[in-house]
């Protein structure tokens, strides 16, 4: 993996795992320079300063012109719905959106609303996800969330700065809420560690693919074994980090077998346990 995502990743700390129900929740925090400032999408919209309109559609389908008249950036996070459309529509990626600018955004950047979740929808009626929301609530400090679901890691995101997690906080805990409302299925005591190691073990052996961004930043789309994510990085930044734990894989991931010793009793540490399972 690149050596700007990897240092990154070292530097994360888990907090205390909570569990409502059969969802959980790992705080995740980075003390790491965050980079450029810039404001969330929905921080922009609410000071009007951000105007969505469609723009001519080609033939590659439908199109959205983006002005932001701020004089600092946008993050537009995979998964923010585009504000003032005829049809509803969502980020399928993460964007930084340039000061004072007017960004076209072409037909693969968007989705159907209610499509971008990461994790498969369960069978069965939806239900309303409003006390899992009250259930994990945000903590000072933190940046990102690493969630399970029925006893499985399902996937985490992390941004740059705390400011911007702390307004998207919601929105992503909503992402997987949705489904697990149907589960059951919670961790037992000491079993969520020896997963979570092996989840970060699987994210440090993923390869990367770069690819110019709309906006700032270089996409990194990253794939490994049952591990897949995305990353937008700006020079030596992460902005925004997502990954997802594959599913349909889960069984053939080995699962990593750690001392007691070795788990700090309010926090886990990646960096700090590499010695013991050579995650980077």
């Amino acid at each position: 993996m690149d050596n700007i995502i990897n240092r990154y990743l070292s530097n994360v700390v888990l907090g205390q795992l909570r569990q409502f129900r059969n969802m959980g929740l790992v705080p995740l925090f980075n003390s790491l320079n965050h980079g450029p400032d810039y404001l969330t999408l929905g921080e922009a919209s609410a000071l009007n300063y951000l105007t969505v309109t469609e723009a001519e559609p080609n033939g590659a389908g439908p199109r959205f012109r983006l002005m932001n008249r701020l004089p600092m950036p946008v993050l537009a996070l995979r998964g923010s719905e585009l504000k003032r459309t005829i049809h509803m529509r969502v980020f399928a990626k993460t964007i930084l959106l340039q000061e004072e600018s007017e960004t076209t955004i072409p037909a693969k950047y968007v989705e159907w609303n209610g499509a971008n979740c990461n994790v498969n929808e369960p069978s069965g009626g939806p239900a309303e996800p409003k006390e899992y929301l009250q259930a994990f609530r945000c903590v000072p400090g933190q940046k990102g969330l690493l969630v399970t679901i029925d006893g499985k890691i399902v996937g985490m995101d992390i941004l740059s700065r705390e400011e911007a997690y702390e307004d998207l906080h919601l929105q992503l805990v909503k992402r997987y809420a949705t489904v697990a409302v149907s589960g059951r299925r919670a961790y037992r005591d000491g079993e969520f560690h020896d997963k979570a190691m092996s989840f970060f073990k699987r994210v440090a052996e993923c390869q990367e693919r770069k690819y110019p961004y709309l906006g700032y930043g270089l996409n990194y789309q990253l794939d490994g074994v049952g591990v897949s994510g995305a990353a937008l990085v700006i020079g030596r930044h992460v902005i925004h980090l997502s990954l997802s734990w594959q599913q349909s894989n889960s069984s053939s991931v080995s699962h990593v077998a750690m001392s007691p010793a070795v788990l700090p009793r309010n926090g886990l540490h990646p960096a700090s346990i590499s010695r013991e399972v050579s995650l980077y």
